[in-house]
């Protein structure tokens, strides 16, 4: 188990690297997963074996023998090797063949009490000498020699192989996580295809967000341009992994209808359903029809255990989809429009989904 909570962990990162909490997941990859790892020195000691043939020590040679090492890894590094702070490398008949900064990140309040955090950064091993242990080796010797400076704590900042820094010791006291793009979807029910919604539909979407009868009890605002439509459209994200809005498409015209589905909140754990149909298009069930589906193909690919929907408490038509929906009252909010207009009293309905369901 953790020797860190979830707040401990979080306070931590706060103080060494405070960008990682206001930066979220912006600049990461989709897929990519990134770690902050924190590990205690008081009685860490090397438990390594040395590969054979290979030395370690801090580099004092030519820089430009290091920065050749270091390209050969990763190109962008190399303005961080510029002797502000100490390499620490690996050498195969003097040849740099692994290398790491030893890092000082000063003190900070961690459990109540001053600490000093340093930190082995920037690992990379050349390609040809991977999979020999050296950088493991590497890191921690680095790890041991921060203790005999006197550091409380080595600390690893946005890794991607915390597994590997695990076998030191190290603990994940905080992760950021980006999923990959899903693939584009389509599904077809009896009356419906269903499908991601693409700028070019600029002109079909505007049929709903730019009526007053539609978007009466949304949070989002009235429209009065399709160009801004269009705008919005071009802004969104389509593949978004944790987001299956979809168009609603009528198979016996081909028009678009309307939009909804479901998306995840990570912070509480829950799928939120959303819809918006075309007022010439209410009472026929279809946004019933559309969601159902969306929420059958989403749950064969991802756990979804929980499904919350918000309404305004005066739109009775939509409060009836939730309850056919399988969803039930589960308390009051409120909630403001985007325009900045009315606050509205609103509603939430909940349903807990068993697996298999």
């Amino acid at each position: 188990m953790s020797k860190w909570s979830a707040d401990e962990g979080k306070a931590i990162v706060g103080r060494v690297f405070p960008h990682v909490l206001t930066a979220g997941i912006a600049g990461m990859k989709p897929g990519t997963v990134e770690d902050e790892m924190l590990l205690a020195l008081a009685d860490y000691t090397d438990p390594l074996p040395a590969p054979d043939g290979v030395t370690f020590g801090v580099f004092d040679g030519e820089p430009a023998a290091l920065l050749s090492a270091v390209r050969a890894v990763e190109p962008n590094w190399a303005k961080y090797f510029c002797g502000r702070e100490p390499a620490f490398c690996a050498f195969v008949e003097g040849e740099v063949v692994s290398f790491c900064l030893l890092s000082d990140f000063g003190e900070h309040e961690i459990k109540g009490k001053r600490a000093k955090v340093g930190g082995t950064g920037c690992v990379g091993t050349v390609p040809s000498y991977r999979r020999r242990g050296i950088g493991l080796k590497l890191v921690s010797l680095g790890t041991a020699i921060l203790r005999e400076k006197g550091f409380d704590y080595s600390y690893v900042h946005d890794t991607g192989v915390p597994d590997w820094y695990a076998k030191l010791g190290y603990e994940t006291i905080y992760r950021r996580a980006l999923p990959a793009l899903r693939e584009p979807v389509r599904i077809e029910t009896e009356r419906l295809i269903l499908r991601d919604l693409v700028p070019d539909d600029d002109g079909a979407v505007f049929r709903w967000v730019g009526d007053p009868a539609v978007t009466r009890f949304v949070n989002y605002p009235l429209y009065s341009r399709v160009g801004d439509v269009r705008k919005w459209l071009e802004g969104r994200n389509p593949r978004d992994p944790d987001k299956f809005y979809l168009g609603f498409v009528l198979k016996t015209t081909g028009e678009l209808i309307g939009d909804g589905g479901i998306v995840f909140r990570p912070e509480r754990g829950v799928w939120e359903i959303g819809y918006s149909l075309r007022a010439d298009q209410w009472g026929n069930g279809y946004t019933v029809e559309a969601v159902r589906a969306v929420i059958g193909y989403v749950a064969a690919r991802r756990p979804v255990e929980i499904l919350e929907g918000t309404v305004a408490r005066d739109n009775l038509r939509s409060r009836r989809v939730l309850e056919k929906l399988g969803l039930r009252l589960v308390g009051e909010t409120a909630f403001e429009r985007a325009d900045g207009g009315e606050r509205l009293p609103a509603l939430v309905y909940r349903k807990e989904v068993s697996p298999g369901a």
